[in-house]
């Protein structure tokens, strides 16, 4: 009975990827352990994000009946980065990494991109708290307790993890973890160490200071389609001076699991809807790329959910 069905199963998604409704992706490094592993295979949902148009691809994933991707949604993406000298957004390489800023968050940059924190716009009288990584599982089982729900990590520094929590919420927990949550220090001029971002929203005007411009200036250059440059910390589009921007699509800050793996945000910057592929949502196989053609297979991990 199980062989029979694995064998509709199998059917049924070669049916789906002869059709397009899904297609599938190898992941080739390990940056997004311990949801995805090197040597997975997954299905992503290509109409996650919108029905794609075909044949008018160039300047990137044209979309009907657009939608927005979510706070944990493991999004795989083409290269948005603004060195990347392929006009051509569809022949680019393929990136996966997991949504954890959406558009309309604050995003709180050091000024090397190695650690990231995001300020929900849901959680605006929240507070981000560092706790170490490995006390999540006990974390998230006192959270459960105290009925603490959709309550996403937003960051991570070295081996500590960040959550934001309510005032109300840290009542609850406190008790338990009085010793192991610290308030993020989040510094109040930004200026100094940190850059404070707005991710860019589609429709939204976001003012341009001397912190941000050259920041907001290469993704209006590269993913808005306009003649930005920055002089003496003032933004002109196309020669003329604006003190603001009304951006024309939504932005994602996308991070991968591992924190040493740079294939993702703190790299690239933000990545653009029209750069989304989809959205991965199994693995159908998966294998240890160091083992021979007969060896090495997770069969554990076949048609497991991503997660």
């Amino acid at each position: 009975m199980k062989l029979v069905r694995t064998i509709l199963i199998t059917l049924l998604l070669l049916f789906l990827l002869k059709w397009g409704v899904v297609s599938s992706y190898y992941i080739p490094y390990a940056g997004m352990e311990n949801a995805l592993y090197e040597g997975d295979r997954v299905l992503v949902k290509k109409y996650a994000y919108g029905i794609q148009v075909p044949f008018v691809n160039t300047l990137g994933h044209q979309q009907l009946l657009e939608r927005p991707a979510e706070y944990g949604d493991i999004v795989v993406f083409k290269n948005p980065n603004p060195q990347y000298h392929k006009s051509n957004i569809i022949e680019r390489a393929s990136y996966i990494g997991r949504c954890v800023g959406v558009p309309g968050d604050t995003l709180v940059l050091d000024r090397e991109q190695r650690f990231s924190t995001v300020l929900h716009r849901d959680l605006a009288l929240a507070h981000p708290y560092f706790y170490p990584a490995s006390l999540d599982d006990s974390l998230q089982q006192v959270m459960k307790a105290a009925h603490i729900q959709a309550n996403k990590l937003v960051g991570y520094k070295e081996d500590q993890y960040i959550r934001c929590f309510s005032n109300q919420e840290i009542a609850k927990i406190q008790p338990q973890f009085s010793s192991i949550l610290q308030p993020a220090p989040l510094p109040k001029d930004t200026s100094a160490i940190y850059t404070s971002l707005i991710i860019p929203q589609k429709g939204e005007v976001i003012t341009m200071t001397p912190q941000n411009v050259s920041f907001y200036a290469k993704v209006i250059l590269q993913h808005e389609q306009e003649a930005a440059l920055v002089k003496d910390s003032v933004l002109y589009i196309n020669g003329i001076q604006r003190t603001s921007y009304t951006f024309k699509q939504n932005y994602y800050w996308m991070l991968s699991n591992n924190a040493i793996n740079l294939h993702d945000s703190r790299h690239f910057g933000f990545v653009p809807q029209n750069h989304l592929i989809g959205k991965a949502f199994l693995i159908w196989l998966s294998k240890d790329t160091t083992s021979s053609l007969w060896e090495g297979y997770r069969w554990n991990r076949f048609f497991q959910i991503v997660q």
